[in-house]
């Protein structure tokens, strides 16, 4: 479970700031919603992630450009996988 801390803005709308998370919600759906605000023109002026253990970082905003993410988090993951499978 992450949550998701963000400052948006829209067009003529008002900066908002919201938190955004639910038990079911992992990295690559928080990405991915990140990347679906931009895509539907929403800017990003900040997005901090927060894990289960409380622990907090900040997400370089220039990384989400609005195109879906979850195929590549998918490739790089059997990437370090099959590299973890590999003899020593």
């Amino acid at each position: 479970m992450v949550y998701l801390t963000l400052l948006t803005c829209k067009d003529q709308v008002p900066q908002r700031e919201f938190i955004y998370g639910s038990r079911d919600l992992d990295l690559d759906g928080a990405l991915e919603f990140v990347n679906r605000l931009v895509a539907e023109g929403w800017s990003i002026l900040y997005v901090n992630l927060q894990d289960q253990d409380g622990h907090c970082m900040s997400l370089p905003v220039a990384a989400f450009d609005g195109k879906p993410i979850q195929s590549q988090m998918a490739m790089l993951q059997a990437q370090w996988e099959d590299i973890l499978k590999q003899p020593r």
